[in-house]
């Protein structure tokens, strides 16, 4: 297989310069067709023009001036007929004479050419000469040839130098605070503003420290709006991270009137207490109505009194 893959990559070019040869024969062919054709016609177009002007000086100028002599001078541009000259134009085309179709070059007619020049390579190539069977190539020749190579590469490896001692994260000592006055060396952990620092370089007050591990340093909450409470959290290395929250407390706003409420305002409405559950401008308890939910339900009407007269004593409340 690797021979004739050998062959092939071999004849391909060769293949290519034969097929090239012919398309370029076949082209030049049709060229040299078409530029008999077209000598032809010009010297058919020659002849006849030469035919019609017999008896003209043949120096150019002498012919020009003649022609100009023969032709009636237009007055003005008016004598010309757009329809006669068309009716000359026309008459002088149709005495051009067609040209007539050349014949093309198919696959066909390429196919025996390109067939004797691959014989004719294929005759000129060299016999290969018989290879050893690949059963002589014992296994324990190809381990030898890879442990010398792998041994000659290990040995042109130049060996790495040995590091700094490291330390063991169970010795790191990590300082209670940083004192801003106080210079530390290069590797120094401590706690600050609730987080872990690290120097990198020794320190001259905070210049040289790096926060490794972020700690809430501050936090402060503050009142936001009615219901709303805003935390803001001041992070070891100075970032500030906010958070709001929205708590639906309940608020009485008095009597309903005409406008928009917010979950957890409460209104008063035909004698009834109203909780506002999702945003609305609805008036509460009308068919329809959405937002609202009855709260505490307004009280039955007693029963009409007699003025004392059936001597019912009233309640006293104490």
């Amino acid at each position: 297989m690797r021979e004739l893959e050998a062959h092939a990559k071999a004849l391909a070019p060769v293949l290519k310069g034969y097929v090239s040869k012919v398309l370029d024969s076949a082209f030049e062919l049709f060229r040299s067709e078409l530029r008999k054709d077209l000598d032809a016609r010009d010297k058919k177009l020659i002849d006849t023009v030469t035919e019609s002007f017999e008896g003209i000086p043949a120096d150019l100028k002498e012919i020009a001036a003649a022609a100009a002599e023969l032709i009636e001078k237009p007055a003005d541009g008016r004598d010309a007929d757009p329809e006669q000259i068309q009716k000359m134009v026309d008459a002088a085309v149709a005495q051009v004479p067609r040209p007539k179709d050349g014949s093309s070059v198919s696959v066909h007619d390429v196919l025996p050419v390109i067939h004797d020049e691959v014989a004719r390579a294929v005759a000129e190539l060299p016999a290969p000469k018989d290879g050893k069977d690949g059963a002589d190539v014992q296994l324990e020749d190809v381990q030898r040839m890879v442990d010398e190579a792998v041994a000659k590469a290990v040995s042109a490896i130049s060996l790495p130098k040995d590091g700094e001692p490291g330390r063991d994260a169970a010795h790191i000592e990590i300082l209670p605070a940083i004192k801003e006055g106080k210079a530390y060396p290069r590797g120094s952990y401590a706690k600050h503003l609730g987080g872990l620092w690290r120097s990198f370089e020794t320190t001259s007050g905070m210049k040289g420290w790096e926060c490794i591990v972020e700690g809430i340093a501050r936090l402060e909450v503050e009142q936001d709006g009615e219901r709303g409470l805003k935390a803001v959290a001041i992070l070891s290395s100075g970032v500030t991270s906010e958070k709001s929250l929205q708590l639906p407390a309940m608020i009485y706003r008095g009597v309903f009137s005409s406008g928009d409420y917010t979950p957890g305002d409460t209104v008063t409405w035909c004698g009834s207490l109203w909780h506002c559950e999702t945003q609305t401008s609805d008036k509460p308890g009308e068919p329809g109505s959405k937002g609202w939910r009855l709260a505490v339900k307004k009280g039955r009407d007693g029963k009409d009194g007699t003025d004392g007269k059936d001597l019912t004593k009233g309640v006293k409340i104490t």
